[in-house]
């Protein structure tokens, strides 16, 4: 089973003294105790929704308390996907087991205007830092996708990827494709990307949330992390984003 989490970030401080004069006060390092109290909650029950025609996957329903403690709706718990078997035969499952709803969120989450700029940025800078078993197993959905009705699932699948690894505000968007296409002007199938909307408005509307987003103490929102080198047992870049979508 996959599982996938999310580490909270954490910063160190740093104080120096100058020659001939007395240390600067080192600075008080803030908490980074969770502002709320995480629980874990026990499954009351699992039922099996559907197994893939492949059999390396299987969909449940979890049910879980809610946070008065009331359970959830008939029908309503939590969905599991538990894959098994190789890269191809879990991107399979997937695709047939969960393509409807993932075609669904990738209405939502990606407009069709940056198809174009999101294909660009994985052709010629994500794809080849890929590794091998993802590949497969992205390669793989569209056949699981088409069971369930659905058409492109590995473009889909790519590009809600590639929107989520992108800075969170527009001048930071603008500065990561300005920086892509200087890095691939020698490359003749790389040197120009599609245009990005850089608008007044848009501009406006993201400086609009970034000071709602300031403005609200609250917890719980994305977490990333990113791990290499001595840290990895084999050295490789692991990398994860949880999303929530506000």
């Amino acid at each position: 089973m996959r599982k996938f989490c999310g580490l909270l970030c954490s910063a160190v401080f740093v104080s120096c003294a100058l020659a001939g004069r007395p240390p600067a006060p080192r600075p008080t390092a803030p908490s980074f105790r969770l502002q709320y109290a995480p629980r874990i909650s026990a499954p009351s029950g699992y039922t099996v929704l559907q197994r893939s025609t492949n059999g390396a996957g299987t969909l449940y329903s979890v049910d879980l308390p809610s946070d008065d403690g009331a359970a959830y709706a008939a029908g309503a718990g939590v969905q599991l996907l538990d894959l098994a078997g190789s890269p191809a035969e879990a991107g399979d499952a997937y695709g047939e087991l969960l393509g409807e709803d993932a075609a669904a969120a990738y209405a939502i989450q990606v407009p069709a205007s940056a198809e174009a700029l999101l294909d660009w940025l994985w052709r010629c800078s994500l794809r080849q830092h890929t590794p091998p078993d993802l590949l497969q197993e992205l390669e793989a959905m569209d056949a699981g996708g088409a069971r369930a009705g659905v058409a492109n699932l590995t473009a889909k699948a790519i590009r809600t990827i590639v929107s989520a690894t992108l800075p969170a505000d527009v001048w930071n968007i603008d500065a990561l494709i300005e920086g892509e296409a200087a890095r691939h002007a020698g490359n003749p199938a790389c040197a120009a990307p599609p245009a990005a909307p850089r608008s007044e408005g848009g501009r406006a509307a993201a400086a609009a949330a970034a000071a709602a987003a300031a403005a609200w103490k609250g917890a719980g929102h994305c977490d990333f992390f990113g791990v290499w080198g001595s840290l990895v047992e084999d050295g490789r870049l692991l990398t994860s984003r949880n999303l929530d979508i506000e």
